[in-house]
């Protein structure tokens, strides 16, 4: 194990050489920066920069390659990454959104972004912020809670979550005006990957005007996966229960493949999927947590009993179809380590831990994923799994 872990060192670090040096944010002055606007500014491709706990009323935008790291749950208005280049990626890891009107905003991106442990929690108002990622190549989102109206809207991108909760907002209504509940998760021209990741659309509302609840999904011209064990869900908002809503809703083209041991839910509808028949497939899925410098991370694989599972690490990539196995989300550029091969037990989880090497650069991704031989003798891919060293 020692050998292959001071493998992965070297490929990490050759993955990141343009690193250059660590950045502070301190809202109270002893830091480098106060806030994340002038880190911006300053800072150049490469660079990681740590953003210590505090609430900070910006709402800063680049288009750099940069590591950018949570200690402490900090919390900004809002945040656009645009015009990230091929070649590079951007990191988001433990930040907060809580502004009422700030959106974690994505937008013609050709290089890799990836949110780990990113929150945007209940609103007090339902024009508060949502998750967009709009002409995107590869967005990973792992570990995250987003919460805001859509909780995700995707267009034209390529979008894996895993570990992950999405949930719309609920419709609001006063004498003014009025907005309609939310799903959780809305795609357009879009692939979309959800691993172990549960829907909740949002609740209508009751009164002289009643509105619907939303579906856990609304996609359209997309290609969605939903894989995962009995504790993944796409749930229809639940009230008002008089209008039929479910759980997943296709309004024009694409397909849906969906894991039978996801559970579906729709409101006063015996419907679960409207407008589309969705393809029942098993997709292994894995799950990677905990990724301090020097420590483990734990991963655990989804999948049937009895299947044998191999697991590989190396740099994310961006996603390529290996027919017929499945999508690779390894960078196939770099060396993949083979880490563990094993069976999957009766539990249909198989666990692995990790140790993780403590002399690679502060926010370093890593990507995990399996290959998986069924009893039949047929490999198949599962979903790829990515963390990174905080």
């Amino acid at each position: 194990m020692q050998r292959t872990l001071s493998v992965l060192a070297i490929i990490a670090v050759a993955g990141t050489l343009s690193a250059q040096r660590t950045w502070t944010v301190d809202s109270t002055g002893n830091g480098d920066f106060r806030t994340l606007t002038a880190a911006f500014a300053k800072a150049s491709d490469g660079d990681a920069i740590r953003v210590l706990a505090g609430q900070y009323s910006e709402t800063p935008q680049t288009s750099k390659a940069l590591a950018v790291i949570g200690i402490g749950r900090p919390r900004i208005n809002g945040l656009t990454i645009t015009g990230l280049p091929a070649s590079k990626s951007f990191t988001l890891k433990g930040i907060g959104i809580t502004s009422s009107a700030g959106s974690l905003t994505l937008s013609a991106n050709q290089g890799r972004v990836h949110l780990e442990d990113v929150v945007i929690p209940p609103a007090l108002t339902p024009l508060a912020g949502t998750f967009n990622a709009y002409d995107c190549k590869l967005v990973s989102v792992t570990g995250s809670d987003l919460t805001g109206p859509g909780a995700a809207s995707l267009r034209n991108s390529t979008v894996y979550f895993t570990n992950t909760l999405l949930h719309g907002t609920d419709a609001f209504s006063t004498f003014m005006f009025s907005l309609s509940a939310n799903p959780a998760l809305y795609a357009s021209q879009s692939y979309v990957v959800l691993a172990e990741t549960s829907c909740i659309g949002g609740n209508g509302t009751n009164g002289s005007s009643p509105l619907p609840p939303a579906p856990g999904i609304v996609m359209s011209g997309s290609d969605v996966f939903v894989t995962g064990s009995s504790k993944t869900y796409v749930v229809a908002g639940g009230s008002p229960t008089t209008y039929p809503v479910p759980a997943i809703n296709a309004r024009s083209g694409g397909k849906l493949y969906l894991d039978p041991d996801v559970k579906l839910l729709a409101t006063n509808t015996t419907q679960l999927v409207k407008g589309i028949t969705p393809v029942q497939v098993t997709i292994p899925a894995l799950v990677a947590t905990g990724a301090a410098r020097g420590q483990t991370v734990r991963t655990e694989l989804f999948a049937p009993s009895g299947w044998v599972a191999g697991l590989f690490v190396g740099l994310p990539g961006k996603r390529r179809l290996l027919a017929p196995l499945g999508d690779l989300w390894l960078d196939s550029n770099t060396a993949a380590i083979l880490l563990d091969v094993g069976t999957v037990p009766a539990t249909g989880v198989r666990v692995v831990n990790v140790p993780m090497p403590s002399n690679l650069p502060l926010g370093i991704a890593a990507c995990f994923q399996a290959a998986t031989l069924r009893p039949s003798s047929t490999l198949q891919l599962s979903t790829g799994a990515t963390v990174v060293l905080h």
